[in-house]
């Protein structure tokens, strides 16, 4: 079973064959196990649906997907490949769809769905839900709009879910980059690397590398690598017996020197002093 809260049909005078068209716009809430499959062969529009509440599943081609709040799909309705499914016993799902007319609307989706698959993620709070939501008047009604404000929705709609996408591919990316770098300072523990090297070593260049550190570490590297190695040292004064010049060369620090300067900088106390506190063995 399922239920239209509220919606909206869109007349428009005189649209542009050319571009994407709104055309429907629902909120509704679904109640039945299996709802729908992509088989409407020959119709040039697209479908966009996104969960405000419940949860079910998405599948094509790329496999299965969950659909919790603040995920979307967005396919071409001639696409027989896709199915969304309440599975049995579910408490159900709310959603918000609109059908996107037109051959432009059919290839945007194609082209989308190729490059980056169905299944989009969208904050509730995004500007396009924003206006989209703001269509709710409880009932099921008929609007007239003109061209260039629908244009504008389906637009910003198309480009907001594009936009997603972009942002995953950036925070990805650094991620990885990140993790090269680890890598990297795992497998070279005695050398105290500088931004400069580092980078040199992962091959990018020292300005990503720093942006990189600053917007996901809040550090930049050479402030994230002694960090790290006096975490490490810590480590070794609270529970061995070590030497503190043997612990400074152990991690790559040019002399016993360098090493308390910057242990001490970080936390405060020198190396012998932390060693005393936390009862390591006395530095002879």
């Amino acid at each position: 079973m399922s239920t239209h809260r509220w919606g909206v049909s869109f007349e428009l005078r005189d649209p542009f064959p050319s571009m994407p068209v709104l055309k429907t716009l629902f909120e509704t809430r679904i109640e039945r196990e299996t709802y729908d499959w992509g088989r409407r062969a020959g119709r040039k529009a697209a479908l966009f649906q996104y969960t405000l509440s419940g949860d079910y599943r998405y599948a094509d081609e790329r496999g299965e997907s969950a659909l919790p709040p603040g995920t979307a799909f967005l396919v071409p309705y001639d696409d027989r490949r896709y199915r969304y499914w309440l599975p049995k016993g579910w408490p159900g799902m709310t959603v918000l769809w609109c059908h996107l007319d037109g051959q432009a609307a059919h290839a945007h989706a194609v082209e989308m769905k190729r490059r980056h698959g169905g299944v989009y993620r969208l904050e509730r709070s995004a500007p396009i839900l924003r206006k989209l939501l703001s269509f709710d008047r409880g009932e099921v009604r008929t609007l007239r709009m003109g061209v260039a404000e629908n244009y504008r929705l389906a637009s910003e709609l198309f480009a907001a879910l594009l936009e997603t996408k972009e942002r995953q591919k950036t925070v990805d990316a650094s991620e990885r980059l990140i993790e090269r770098a680890l890598q990297v300072l795992g497998d070279e523990p005695a050398k105290l690397y500088k931004a400069g090297e580092l980078a040199r070593k992962i091959e990018v260049s020292r300005e990503h590398l720093c942006r990189v550190f600053r917007q996901r570490l809040r550090a930049s590297p050479y402030e994230f690598i002694v960090r790290q190695k006096i975490d490490l040292a810590r480590i070794d004064l609270r529970h061995g017996n070590d030497r503190i010049q043997e612990i400074s060369r152990r991690y790559g620090f040019t002399s016993p020197v360098q090493f308390t300067t910057l242990f001490r900088r970080i936390t405060g106390l020198a190396p012998r002093d932390d060693r005393g506190i936390r009862g390591g063995a006395p530095e002879s």
